[in-house]
């Protein structure tokens, strides 16, 4: 505050005032963190099956899919916006379950989001953790999962299962490699 009056000897008393109460008024917004597209806490995953099932777990973000079969969205602080045939099949204060053929688009952060049916497009952009589970179509597919800065390089679903992370998990050191040289002292003694 001291340098606040500082600055303010050359203002009149009536600026020096607004301009303290504008700085102390805003240390009691809270601030939200926005999602910016090179947030490293930020991806995107793309997924696409004939029949199969997955469960999003922790997650945050943006979740819309096209499917036919039943979606169960589990604590929910956020927003559900369907088209298409679905029907709300059941709902309590935190749980919501759709069935049908149609699209929805979740907003926000959820405990879970668990899918089972045919025929699923989608994409989630955010983060938290996804199980997939593929069944063999009748070209003998599961399904595939790419993340959206290569999608060149798409992975087929297990149909034992899997777990995926959004972002992706990058593996391998970040180091830089150091040469070893030795020390002259031999061993033994």
């Amino acid at each position: 505050m001291k340098t606040i009056f500082k600055l303010s000897k050359g203002l009149s008393a009536g600026v020096a005032l607004a301009l303290c109460a504008f700085l102390l008024a805003q240390g009691d917004k809270p601030t939200t963190r926005t999602a910016i597209p090179n947030d490293p806490n930020i991806g995107e995953i793309n997924l696409t099956t004939r029949i199969g099932s997955f469960k999003l777990l922790d997650g945050v973000g943006r979740v819309e899919v096209s499917f036919t079969g039943t979606m169960l969205v589990s604590q929910l602080k956020g927003t559900i916006t369907t088209s298409g045939n679905l029907k709300e099949e059941y709902t309590s204060k935190t749980k919501e379950a759709w069935h049908g053929t149609g699209k929805i688009i979740v907003d926000g952060e959820f405990r879970a989001i668990q899918w089972f049916g045919t025929n699923l497009s989608g994409k989630w952009r955010g983060r938290g953790t996804a199980r997939i589970y593929g069944e063999f179509d009748t070209n003998l597919e599961t399904g595939y999962y790419w993340y959206s800065n290569d999608p060149s390089r798409k992975i087929p679903w297990s149909m034992y299962g899997m777990t995926v992370y959004l972002p992706e998990m990058q593996t391998g050191g970040s180091g830089q490699p150091v040469e070893r040289k030795p020390s002259g002292k031999t061993g033994g003694g």
